[in-house]
């Protein structure tokens, strides 16, 4: 996550995207850009939200970090932070960003097979 600009809280990087480049290719840009950071997207889901009155919707895509640059583009204006899950849950400065983190965290979930320990099996 990085630092927000306007006050309190950490966010994902975000931002828009420009008409010569998909989704993906923008949250792998922002997440360049913003948090110094490359590596594997693969896409969580859209989550709508409010952005000065109006109506929006994020797609939010999961990075697997395979690179974190010394130097990026936005070091000066935001902080690069590393935490847990739980963590950044409480430390997100927006409620459908709570959201996406929660609903990524309880996809991470691992549900014991029958034979496994815990399905009551022998």
């Amino acid at each position: 996550m990085v630092s927000s600009r306007r006050g309190e809280g950490l966010i994902f990087p975000k931002g828009g995207w420009e008409t010569d480049e998909t989704v993906a290719e923008a949250a792998a840009r922002e997440s360049l850009e913003e948090a110094g950071v490359r590596g594997e997207l693969q896409e969580l889901g859209t989550f709508p939200f409010v952005s000065k009155s109006c109506s929006c919707m994020a797609h939010v895509f999961v990075l697997r970090v395979d690179e974190e640059l010394v130097t990026w583009p936005e070091q000066e204006e935001r902080q690069r932070v590393w935490c847990r899950v739980a963590d950044a849950i409480s430390l997100c400065r927006h409620a459908w960003m709570q959201v996406a983190l929660q609903q990524w965290h309880s996809s991470l979930a691992v549900v014991p097979q029958a034979g496994e320990a815990g399905d009551g099996g022998g």
